[in-house]
């Protein structure tokens, strides 16, 4: 079990050893301003002693009450430091006096707070003249110790630019290596609420890898010391998840030859049998009979090359060593990844549709009238829904079950919860076991016939649908021809076009479940010119994977068949 830290300053230190960072780099305008000593004087006598041990990190600093006395023992103290410690504790002891909330004076109290936090044995704070100086020095001496170096954005108090730690992290990037460098721009000019957003542009902007560098908000600091810390673990992340993610990348591409070579190497007994025979037997496509095999061939090799990868195994070993140090903190920011899982769990209705993939188990369908707010979804099984070569199915089931999905209020056991099925992560869905309706399976079918999803006859079958269901679309226009027929025929002879009109309306109802308007989805004729067409109220829109379709399906079974017992005349 890990250590969890109990402060930041633990947090942020349990980072840097775990990381072998010996040195953080700050180089800010702020340190363009060298400091007097009397200016430094009239703030530490405006202070509070403890305020001031805890500045200069001097626990047993005594600073008498007598005005004089003080002002010479600080002296002494002042005059033992280096140059740069007497700026950095200058700067600190300067901006915890300030009562002002100017940009400078921000600046200078989230300097005071990054010591706190990182420690002054491994702070260096340099101006952006003074980084330009050192900047080989640091560079080299970051190859024998890992090196953070900080930029602020905005570099005008120091003759540069609004976006120069841009453009110094640009140019750092350009030859350091992430190994040795890491780099996150801390700045004042992004807030908390829109650090990732910001990320994303700067790097856009500024043709920067965007895993090599994060941006952290100053606000940071003393708002919230936790997320710093946080955001500090993602920039000391952001070079080992891009190896990773290039070790994985190059395992991609060797897994996909070998495995496209074992697709290749595949006889014309085997290819007949399985890619031919065995896919037309059930119905398939056969390309993607061929693509299971890939799949297959390919997640073998895929596997056994990454167990065998000492490199991916390493620097796994080392994200997830720093991905464990707990960093939450309640204002971290959002993740994306639920639109991630969305994406693994439904494919998009534009997607099935334009492919004219057939019908399947966890099919998602909405009335396209009405307003509604609810869906249905398919809960078949899934081989009595698989059309054979002959176009029909076996058995020849007539009428599949769809389940309402809908957001309720008031749960009961008869709702199960169905995840990732809105637009919003904040909104629950649920299929609702106590509606479920019977609809005729041609309803469903002649979705598949159109690229937006629409439950609509078309003469003409497309090009790219599956053998199987090219045999269904021959089947299901001998039926539809049928009833179109009999609605021309249906009242002919009769005087009064009215009078035929209202006849022929009320033959759709005559034809139930197959046309009737009594059911789920409601059937029409729709006359254009002298072409007429049968369309319902219906249209596919997204598809659950099987997997997840198949558990609902076992959790309808299950809810309809638990046992029933007598009440129990022992209970009180």
């Amino acid at each position: 079990m890990n250590e969890v830290p109990e402060s930041p300053r633990d947090v942020v230190s349990a980072l840097l050893d775990a990381l072998g960072i010996t040195q953080i780099v700050f180089v800010d305008d702020l340190f363009a301003k060298r400091v007097a000593l009397s200016d430094v004087q009239a703030a530490q006598l405006s202070l509070t002693a403890d305020n001031v041990k805890a500045i200069t990190g001097k626990a047993d600093f005594n600073l008498p009450n007598d005005v004089d006395v003080r002002r010479q023992v600080f002296e002494r103290f002042w005059n033992e430091q280096s140059s740069d410690s007497q700026q950095q504790i200058g700067q600190q002891l300067i901006a915890a006096a300030q009562e002002t909330q100017s940009v400078t004076a921000d600046d200078a109290k989230a300097t005071t707070a990054l010591t706190d936090i990182v420690g002054s044995n491994r702070l260096k704070t340099l101006s952006p003249l003074e980084w330009t100086t050192q900047r080989d020095t640091i560079l080299e001496s970051a190859k024998t110790g890992r090196t953070l170096l900080l930029f602020d954005q905005d570099l005008r108090d120091a003759q540069g630019s609004s976006t120069g730690g841009m453009t110094l992290i640009a140019s750092v990037l350009a030859v350091a290596d992430s190994a040795s460098v890491m780099c996150g721009l801390l700045t004042h000019t992004v807030q908390m609420s829109n650090e990732r957003d910001a990320w994303q542009t700067l790097a856009n902007e500024h043709h920067v890898d965007r895993d090599r560098f994060i941006v952290i908000a100053k606000e940071n600091l003393r708002a919230d010391p936790l997320q710093f810390a946080r955001m500090l673990k993602l920039v000391a992340l952001s070079p080992d998840c891009r190896e990773m993610k290039r070790c994985i990348q190059q395992l991609l591409v060797d897994s996909v030859t070998v495995a496209a070579k074992e697709v290749a190497d595949l006889d014309v007994f085997d290819f007949e049998h399985a890619v031919l025979r065995v896919a037309n037997r059930e119905g398939m496509w056969e390309p993607d009979m061929l693509f299971r095999l890939f799949e297959i061939f390919q997640r073998t090799e895929l596997r056994r090359r990454a167990y065998d990868d000492t490199a991916l195994d390493t620097v796994t070993q080392r994200l997830r060593k720093l991905s464990n140090i707990p960093t939450d903190s309640p204002s971290k920011s959002p993740v994306s990844t639920w639109r991630l899982q969305q994406r693994e769990l439904y494919d998009a209705g534009e997607q099935i549709n334009k492919l004219h993939l057939p019908i399947e188990i966890g099919d998602v369908f909405v009335k396209t009238g009405g307003g509604t707010t609810k869906s249905y979804i398919l809960l078949g099984q899934p081989c009595d829904l698989m059309v054979r070569p002959n176009g029909v199915r076996s058995p020849d089931a007539r009428c599949v079950l769809v389940g309402e999905v809908t957001q309720v209020e008031k749960t009961t056991r008869y709702d199960e919860e169905i995840q990732y099925f809105g637009d919003d992560a904040s909104n629950k869905y649920y299929v609702r076991f106590k509606r479920i309706s019977a609809v005729p399976i041609l309803v469903l079918d002649l979705c598949v016939f159109n690229a937006d999803g629409v439950s609509r006859f078309v003469y003409e079958c497309p090009d790219r649908v599956h053998p199987a269901w090219q045999q269904r679309h021959e089947a299901i226009k001998r039926q539809v021809d049928k009833l179109l027929s009999e609605y021309d025929s249906f009242g002919s002879g009769k005087a009064n076009e009215n009078d035929l009109t209202t006849l022929r309306e009320s033959l759709v109802q005559m034809f139930p479940p197959i046309v009737g308007r009594d059911g789920l989805f409601k059937a029409k004729i729709d006359v254009t010119g002298t072409q007429k067409t049968l369309v319902f109220d219906c249209a596919r829109v997204k598809r659950l994977n099987r997997a997840r379709a198949a558990a609902l399906a076992l959790q309808y079974a299950s809810c309809f068949s638990r046992p029933a017992f007598g009440p129990d005349l022992g209970s009180v």
